[in-house]
């Protein structure tokens, strides 16, 4: 195969993942997955597990307990899920309804797989003065979210968050048109309303469910959303705008109206597998 730069130039045309390079030439991954072990039924020259409509790969996460190490958990035969001593109750909960369903189990494995720590927090007014300023900062605004490591930081310590605080945690790609998160995201936290929590179930109680799968219903809206952006690497904001020429590249486009929430494709992305893990979980498919 010739080289990038004999053919493009000294930047060359291969796309750069972290974990290896695509080369749109020849529709070819360079090398396997390197955590194709992880995922044996998957065959390891695939991307996204097949699903880039929900997935978008980097460098892969982990979701960690107390301690800031790896949680694990093991599934018996008969589906009972049992967790590392480091899991805390908030991992738990999320973890305990996500692996009811197979797109759930997709997702939370996928999370546990690699490097980028996931910190999930279920915040009530009770849980101390953490938890009592991430619904400080929750105010107003949905009922889970997910935030980069710097950006917990400063609510984590009462801090002011200011749009330099938050754009430090993004950055544009000309590639695609959307916003990589960076290095900030190292450590990613699922924030969590357990009020939400709480209504939500109420809720589904009303329309005839068990206290048991009303809560984890409820958990599956809630924090099964975001557990899917927790393992997105870009957002959408503003509409595309091309580059001038032929180059197929984007140049930022942020002096007109950002694309409406709901449209956004990280939303899209993400509301479409919760949906789809509360159908399994309603229709009682097994993981």
């Amino acid at each position: 195969m010739r080289k990038d730069d004999e053919v493009h130039g000294a930047t060359g045309t291969s796309y750069d993942f972290g974990a290896r390079l695509y080369d749109p030439r020849i529709g070819r991954w360079l090398s396997v997955d390197p955590l194709a072990s992880e995922y044996a039924p998957v065959s390891p020259y695939v991307f996204t597990l097949n699903n880039p409509i929900i997935f978008i790969d980097g460098n892969g996460e982990v979701v960690v307990g107390a301690d800031g190490e790896p949680v694990t958990y093991t599934r018996s035969k008969d589906g009972t899920i049992s967790w590392s001593q480091n899991a805390t109750a908030d991992v738990m909960a999320l973890g305990d309804a996500m692996l009811k369903t197979p797109k759930g189990s997709e997702i939370f494995d996928k999370m546990i797989a690699d490097n980028r720590r996931i910190h999930i927090h279920v915040a009530s007014p009770e849980g101390g003065p953490v938890e009592e300023r991430i619904l400080s900062y929750m105010k107003g605004r949905a009922d889970g979210e997910v935030v980069a490591g710097s950006v917990f930081k400063k609510i984590a310590d009462g801090d002011i968050l200011t749009d330099e605080d938050l754009g430090q945690s993004l950055s544009f790609d000309p590639k695609t048109g959307l916003y990589d998160k960076t290095s900030a995201w190292d450590d990613t936290h699922i924030l969590i309303k357990e009020e939400a929590l709480i209504i939500g179930a109420a809720l589904f109680e009303s329309d005839g469910e068990s206290q048991d799968r009303a809560a984890d219903r409820s958990m599956l809206r809630i924090g099964g959303e975001e557990a899917v952006h927790s393992i997105q690497y870009q957002f959408e904001f503003y509409p595309a705008k091309a580059a001038a020429g032929n180059s197929g590249q984007f140049i930022p486009n942020e002096g007109v109206p950002m694309v409406e929430y709901e449209d956004r494709r990280h939303e899209k992305w993400a509301k479409g597998a919760t949906r789809q893990m509360d159908q399994e979980y309603r229709d009682g498919t097994k993981p």
